[in-house]
């Protein structure tokens, strides 16, 4: 190719080159491209400037003298020149041969190094590919290391809430226990009262529990005295609604200290005061003595039957067995 066209051909991709953004990186690849064919124009330019010289030195030859006048002949001066351009373009030729040799192995390991240059551009690519992944493992490993120590702390709190609640436990089991022994206590004492009366049911006493009174039994004396005044209390009644005056009423004896009557109550009856009509209402007609009542004893206490202990020792040995269930359970909590 010419050496016109060639230059003209540069100066064509020098113009596309400038008109290209460094800042677009589609740009900055055609650049190279454009940069790699102009360095290959002006290595055309060079071996063709250098072939041109070659060929005018070739055939510029210059001799020393003019050997045809020197050695009288016709044509000497041609053949000498001749010969010369034949010796320069073999040295040529040989050094051309020997300058493609050169260029062949540059361009070879041109091409070898571009190969390593692409080969290393690969591997840097992939390089930073892994060095993303590793930080976007090494990020996922910090945040799995951040909740796991979130789940530790809040694993120790579990446990000492758990401790807590298993001390907490342990305390209501002791009370629960303590309270289920109390109360076994009480079967105990039941199932003891419940023995003592199958013990005198098998002895003869079908009535129920036996009880012992402390009052001193009365006699026929007394009771005709106690009829009597009751009696004359009821009868003063009346007269106190009709506006009577009262008739004397003889003092009551107790049954349990068996004392004699003292001086006061003679006394009042001598003055023609009637006694003390309140202590005494519930000898009565209309009053129901305590002691009258079947089934219970005359000092406050509550007789139970049979089916009644029988039923309050069921009931407080469902209750034991609900508690030590609930224990059972705060245990294996």
């Amino acid at each position: 190719m010419p050496q016109e066209e060639l230059q003209a051909k540069y100066d064509a991709l020098e113009a596309e080159k400038s008109a290209l953004n460094p800042e677009n990186p589609d740009d900055r690849f055609r650049r190279t491209v454009l940069e790699n064919e102009q360095a290959g124009i002006a290595a055309q330019m060079k071996e063709s400037e250098r072939l041109q010289r070659q060929a005018e030195e070739v055939a510029d030859v210059q001799l020393p003298e003019d050997y045809d006048a020197r050695w009288g002949v016709t044509g000497a001066n041609d053949e000498i020149r001749n010969l010369i351009s034949q010796v320069k373009e073999y040295a040529f030729a040989q050094h051309n041969d020997e300058l493609a040799a050169l260029l062949d192995e540059h361009a070879m390991k041109e091409r070898d190094l571009q190969d390593r240059i692409q080969t290393l551009t690969e591997d840097g690519a992939q390089f930073e590919d892994k060095i993303d992944a590793l930080n976007n493992e090494l990020a996922m490993e910090r945040a799995a290391k951040h909740a796991a120590i979130s789940a530790t702390q809040d694993a120790e709190s579990k446990r000492d809430n758990a401790v807590a609640q298993l001390e907490e436990a342990q305390a209501e089991a002791k009370r629960q226990q303590a309270q289920a022994e109390s109360y076994k206590r009480q079967i105990d004492e039941l199932e003891g009262m419940l023995r003592t009366y199958k013990s005198r049911q098998v002895s003869g006493n079908k009535g129920g529990l036996v009880l012992t009174s402390t009052l001193k039994p009365e006699s026929d004396d007394d009771r005709e005295a106690r009829l009597k005044r009751e009696r004359l209390e009821q009868l003063n009644r009346q007269l106190a609604r009709r506006g009577a005056d009262p008739l004397p009423v003889p003092p009551a004896v107790s049954f349990s200290t068996a004392q004699e009557p003292t001086e006061e109550a003679p006394a009042q009856q001598e003055e023609g005061k009637p006694a003390d009509t309140h202590s005494d209402e519930r000898f009565s007609e209309n009053a129901v003595q305590d002691d009258a009542v079947e089934g219970k004893p005359t000092d406050g206490t509550v007789a139970l039957t049979p089916a009644e202990v029988v039923a309050r020792l069921a009931e407080l040995e469902g209750r034991v067995e609900r508690l030590e269930a609930g224990a059972a359970t705060l245990r294996t909590a």
